[in-house]
């Protein structure tokens, strides 16, 4: 390596080569041979103290024999190599300055050296099983400390690399390397473009993502050169069942002049076309391995050609570490045995795995209660991390609770997102199932206590129901696999061969499947930083019976067991065909063509084309379970293609659930201008109808009949956004309400501004229209105040003076989606105080509203 980098290779193998690039012989940045070397680096003492050339007795040169000078020596016996006469920096005409400039013990180095020239009885005695050479060796007993007390020899003990992980982790894993050894094992496969290319090699470093040990890429100069790291994990029996691959890379590079690949079976999954971060930074890659054989090969390749556009941090080496397969999950259920499974301790208190008497399942249940968690607010948890396959799952449960919203509510969710909520009694236990995508995922139930973090005393007030206990039982929680391998004799196999159509996917047989475009996820662990990084994810090959023959007019496809097509090549092409025989689960949903997250920017068409442009128009009629909101069967149109296409199809049943409300482009939020061969909602305008939309623009769901009269003594936050103005909408019982004991009201006292507005807002999906209804007393007087009401931007009633009692009002609510605002305001025409003054001072201004309720028509 001196050798190779460094004008004085001598200097280098001591480490004393300091200094810019005026010691370097190769380009640092590609490791090409420079056309001119400088010259050996100089210092000031070394140039007016050295002797230049001379070979006598009366000179110093150092010695790099650290066996017999563990100290360093600068000796004059006449014995220097021929090359230091010839050096500038290495012959001096004193031992001061000579162990000055190349040893860091610089006193010890000149006692040694007057020892040596002493010739006296204390002088080192060269050990003769270590061999003098020119560059620093030590001796195992060799003990290197700066502590001049101690003088004893001590043995240092060598520090073992080792992974990071417990031995239990890896026990997990179905496979594991981060190349601990510094070497690699039989399974890895080392190849390049020529003889010359330098080779990936297992290396220490520094900044390994785990342990001490990577796998660092050759150092190229030859222009369109590679290098590859190949592993074929077919080769590894045990891992041949597909799993959740995982590895972390850091990639120095910078296109035009290199870039840095991940492939499966020669498929290029992931390409690292720029820096991933500073020195020390790392990017975790997840890719998702269906069963079978599957070839991963991780290639650096050099172009050449440096500009002076590439980033700074272009520097050193890149490397891949930490390579994990964890098996999938599989079909699991919990017993009553079992309470490893799952993390029951995350929360501020736990579910505990208890005798319950009635239990679901068996004899004991998970167990939760709201009085253990010692806070005004706060959770119980129980997790589970799954690895679900290529077919995604199912998770399904039952609980029993005894909870009272708002005091406290069980949630379950996926990946942080709320699937099942449970706020009230339970007669009797209830079974939840919820579909589970593949991939990585964390299933968590929740206790909450206080879920909208109101005052102590709120809540205290809040009458719960005779029989209240706060706690939810979990049990029978089970998980299904829908990729899970069922062993079944030979004629349920004929007899799935016949009727293929309604078979779900298998792996029964000893066949070959080929991931060609897996789902790919990044997230980056970082030494310095904390950031994230999300990879657009490619396609992923769902299995099939591998001894499908096709027709005789129709082609198979390599790698796609049971895909039977005209012309192959239009699978993957970055064009959606959304018809079958393309756009099925054998074919991999076209490839992935039909989906936004599978589509294959790479490809022929690059899934983006625009209006305008030679091809198209192509639209994502996204069938693949995983992604698409799409229903096959019901959704029933002319144009598949229009599906997705960028404009809003209002007839003939493209805006519709069965058709994904024509693939999102009817609504701002949902249509994907990226993806859009139209553009969004510029020639044919929005007509949203999809509910998730809706109910989000309007915090509301209520396409049924709803109606509120506020006895629970608190706002509902799904139907009420009562925060939005300069004071707030209360719960009132300060004077007789209209029905019941509660209403709401706003007060002109509680705007401290001289113009301002208390608001009250309620979102009201209505597919057919509807009539709104409330009870209202307002005690208001212009120009002090008054109550206005708007439907979306237009005002449809307004109080500008004192009801005398509660009035019912009526509204008529048109189809669609609509907003409702009751908004009280102080002072509505803006005027100054001494003009309100002369119309006198008016009893304090309040609007208070009852029994609210909604009823389509």
């Amino acid at each position: 390596c001196c050798e190779e980098w460094f004008v004085t290779a001598e200097e280098c193998m001591v480490g004393f080569a300091t200094g810019e690039g005026e010691l370097l012989l190769r380009d640092p940045y590609t490791g090409v041979l420079l056309s001119e070397l400088p010259p050996p680096v100089i210092s000031e003492s070394s140039s007016s103290s050295s002797g230049g050339g001379t070979t006598s007795n009366v000179v110093f040169y150092p010695s790099f024999d650290m066996a017999t000078y563990p100290d360093g020596a600068c000796l004059n016996d006449g014995n220097q190599p021929d090359i230091y006469n010839t050096q500038v920096g290495y012959i001096f005409d004193s031992i001061d300055v000579c162990c000055r400039d190349w040893f860091i013990d610089e006193l010890g180095c000149e006692l040694t050296s007057l020892q040596a020239l002493d010739g006296g009885d204390d002088e080192p005695v060269p050990s003769p099983a270590v061999e003098e050479t020119d560059y620093p060796t030590w001796p195992a007993e060799f003990d290197y400390d700066d502590d001049d007390d101690d003088d004893d020899d001590t043995t240092v003990p060598q520090e073992e690399s080792s992974s990071m992980m417990t031995s239990q982790e890896e026990e997990s894993l179905s496979f594991y390397d981060s190349f601990e050894s510094g070497d690699f094992s039989h399974y890895w496969r080392i190849t390049s473009s020529s003889p010359s290319a330098d080779l990936w090699e297992a290396d220490q470093s520094a900044w390994a993502y785990d342990g001490t040990y990577a796998a660092r890429a050759g150092v190229l100069s030859e222009p369109n050169s590679q290098s590859n790291l190949t592993i074929s994990l077919g080769d590894i029996h045990s891992i041949r069942h597909g799993g959740y691959l995982t590895f972390a890379i850091h990639a120095s590079v910078s296109k035009p002049v290199d870039l840095l690949t991940f492939a499966i079976n020669d498929n290029v999954i992931r390409t690292f076309e720029e820096v991933t971060g500073d020195e020390g930074d790392w990017e975790e890659v997840s890719v998702l391995l269906h069963a079978g054989e599957h070839r991963l090969t991780w290639s650096y390749q050099y172009f050449g050609g440096m500009t002076s556009s590439v980033d700074p941090r272009r520097v050193g080496n890149s490397w891949v570490d930490a390579i994990k397969l964890r098996p999938f999950t599989g079909d699991v259920t919990i017993g009553d045995d079992d309470d490893t499974t799952l993390t029951l301790t995350n929360g501020m208190a736990p579910f505990e795995l208890l005798p319950v008497a009635g239990a679901f399942i068996g004899s004991k249940s998970f167990v939760a209660h709201t009085g253990a968690i010692d806070a005004s607010q706060g959770t119980a948890e129980m997790s589970w991390e799954v690895y679900i396959g290529p077919s995604g799952g199912v998770i399904s449960f039952a609980a029993y609770a005894s909870l009272y919203a708002p005091r406290d509510v069980c949630e379950f969710s996926i990946d942080g997102v709320p699937q099942v909520i449970i706020a009230t009694f339970s007669d009797d236990w209830e079974t939840h199932q919820v579909a589970v995508g593949a991939g990585k995922h964390e299933l968590k139930w929740k206790l909450i206590k206080n879920f909208a973090g109101l005052n102590t005393a709120i809540i205290d007030d809040v009458d719960v129901p005779s029989g209240y206990q706060g706690y939810v039982k979990i049990d029978g929680i089970n998980l299904e696999d829908n990729s899970v391998t069922h062993v079944v004799d030979e004629e349920v196999m004929v007899a799935a061969v016949e009727e293929i159509a309604n078979t779900m996917p298998t792996t029964t047989v000893a066949t070959t499947t080929t991931t060609s475009k897996p789902v790919t996820t990044t997230t980056t662990k970082a030494t310095t930083t904390s950031t994230t990084t999300t990879a657009e994810p490619t396609t992923t090959v769902a299995p099939t019976i591998a001894f499908v023959e096709c027709p005789s007019d129709l082609f198979s496809v390599e790698g796609l067991p049971g895909c039977c097509v005209e012309d192959p090549s239009y699978l993957g092409d970055g064009a959606c065909d959304p018809r079958a025989p393309y756009n099925t689960e054998e074919c991999a949903f076209d490839l992935g063509d039909c989906c936004h997250e599978t589509c294959n920017s790479d490809s022929a068409y690059g899934c983006k084309t625009k209006e305008g442009g030679e091809y198209g128009p192509f639209g994502f009629f996204c069938l693949d379970p995983r992604f698409g909101k799409m229903d096959e069967k019901k959704c029933q149109v002319e144009n598949l293609e229009w599906i997705g296409d960028g404009g809003c199809d209002t007839a003939g049943g493209y805006n519709t659930p069965e058709c994904g409300w024509d693939g999102g482009d009817c609504c701002e939020d949902t249509c994907d201008s990226e993806y859009a061969f139209y553009p969004c909602g510029a020639n044919q305008a929005y007509v949203c109808m999809d509910p998730s939309v809706v109910n989000k623009e309007t915090k509301s769901d209520s396409p049924f009949s709803f109606q509120d009269g506020f006895e629970s003594g608190v706002f509902d936050p799904l139907h009420w956004d009562v925060d939005d103005g300069d004071a707030e909408w209360k719960i009132d019982d300060s004077k007789p309400a209209a029905e019941g004991n509660y209403y709401i009201s706003a007060r002109t006292g509680d705007i401290s501004l001289e113009f301002g507005t208390a608001k009250l807002k309620h979102g009201i999906q209505s597919f057919g229209g509807g009539v709104l209804s409330f009870d209202i007393q307002a005690l208001v007087q212009i120009p002090f105040d008054d109550l206005i009401i708007m439907i979306d931007d237009d005002v449809v009633a307004e109080f500008s003076s004192a009801t005398t009692g509660w009035e019912r009002q009526e509204l008529d609510i048109p189809t669609g989606p609509h907003l409702v605002q009751w908004i009280h305001r102080k002072n509505p025409s803006n005027m100054l105080e001494a003009d309100l003054k002369l119309f006198g001072y008016p009893d304090e201004g309040v609007t208070m509203i009852d029994n609210i309720a909604f009823q389509p028509s």
